[in-house]
C-alpha cells in the first residue's frame, strides 16, 4: 500500500512537471491564446485526473504544431519549386487559369525596361491631367489634349496586357514575338486580374530570395559584393556554357538557388 501511494505522488509530480513544461511551450509557440491557456490550467487543488486531461489538451496542441508544416518546411518547398522552374497558378476574375513563369536575366531585365516606362508614361498622364484641370495646359505644344491622353492611356494598357502575357509565356525566356500586340484576352484582363497575375510574378521571380536567406543563412564575410553580370559570366565560365544560354534559357532564381545552396555564401555577394 505503502508503495502505490509512493507511486501515485512520483506520477502526480511528473505528471505535473510535464504539464508545466508543455504548458510554457505552447504559451511561447504561440500554439493557444494565453487567456484560453490561462483558463483551462488546473489549479493547486486539481485532481491526479484534471491534472491528466489537462495533460492530453497541451499535448493535442503540440501535435498540431507538429502536423503543421514550419517556415523553414515551406520556405524549403518553395525553393524546391524555384529549382525545378515549376509555374505558379493564377486563377482570374473569369474563373479561368493562367500560369506565371519564373524568368532568366534576359527577360527580367525587359520586364524592368517596361516597368520604367510604364512608370514614365503614368507621371506625364498624371501632369496632363493635372495640368488640364486647371487651365495650364498650353494649346499650342498640344492642341488635341483628349486625343494625347487617350493615346498614352491605350499604350499603357497595351503595355500591362504585354507584361501579363510574355509573364505567362512557359519558360525562362522570351518568345521573338514578345513585343507584339498581345492578345485580346490580355488587354481585357479585369484590374484585379492584372494584381493576381504580377503578385505571382513576384512570387516566382523574388520572393525565393528571401527563402533562400532563411534555409542557408547570411554571409559572415565581408567580401565585396558581385554584380548580377559578373555572376552570371562567372557561372557561365564555371558550367562551360554560353553567358547568353543561361540568361536565355535558365530562370534567374533558379541560378541563384543552385549556386547559394552549393556555397551559402556567394549569395550574399550579388547586388540587391
Amino acid at each position: 500500500m505503502a508503495d502505490t501511494v509512493a507511486q501515485d505522488v512520483a506520477f502526480d509530480a511528473w505528471l505535473r512537471n510535464q504539464c508545466a513544461r508543455l504548458r510554457g511551450h505552447v504559451l511561447a509557440r504561440h500554439l493557444a491564446p494565453p487567456a484560453e491557456v490561462e483558463q483551462a490550467t488546473p489549479g493547486g487543488d486539481a485532481t491526479l485526473e484534471e491534472w491528466a486531461r489537462w495533460y492530453g489538451q497541451l499535448r493535442a496542441w503540440v501535435w498540431h504544431q507538429d502536423e503543421t508544416p514550419s517556415e523553414r518546411q515551406e520556405a524549403e518547398e518553395r525553393l524546391l519549386d524555384a529549382l525545378h522552374g515549376k509555374p505558379r497558378q493564377v486563377r482570374l476574375t473569369d474563373g479561368t487559369t493562367v500560369q506565371v513563369y519564373p524568368k532568366g536575366m534576359e527577360a527580367l531585365l525587359w520586364f524592368r525596361a517596361r516597368d520604367m516606362m510604364l512608370a514614365w508614361l503614368d507621371d506625364r498622364l498624371q501632369l496632363l491631367h493635372e495640368a488640364a484641370r486647371t487651365g495650364q495646359l498650353e494649346r499650342t505644344e498640344i492642341p488635341n489634349p483628349s486625343d494625347v491622353l487617350e493615346a498614352a492611356t491605350e499604350e499603357m494598357t497595351r503595355q500591362l496586357a504585354l507584361l501579363c502575357h510574355m509573364a505567362c509565356t512557359p519558360g525562362p525566356a522570351l518568345p521573338d514575338t514578345a513585343d507584339d500586340d498581345p492578345p485580346q484576352r490580355y488587354r481585357d484582363l479585369h484590374v484585379w486580374d492584372l494584381h493576381f497575375i504580377n503578385r505571382a510574378f513576384w512570387n516566382v521571380n523574388a520572393a525565393p530570395l528571401a527563402d533562400l536567406a532563411r534555409i542557408v543563412g547570411k554571409s559572415k564575410g565581408g567580401s565585396e559584393r558581385m554584380s548580377w553580370n559578373v555572376f552570371q559570366g562567372t557561372l557561365a565560365m564555371r558550367l562551360r556554357v554560353a553567358p547568353e544560354e543561361l540568361a536565355q534559357n535558365r530562370s534567374l532564381i533558379s541560378l541563384l538557388a543552385q549556386v547559394r545552396l552549393a556555397q551559402p555564401n556567394l549569395g550574399d555577394e550579388i547586388e540587391d
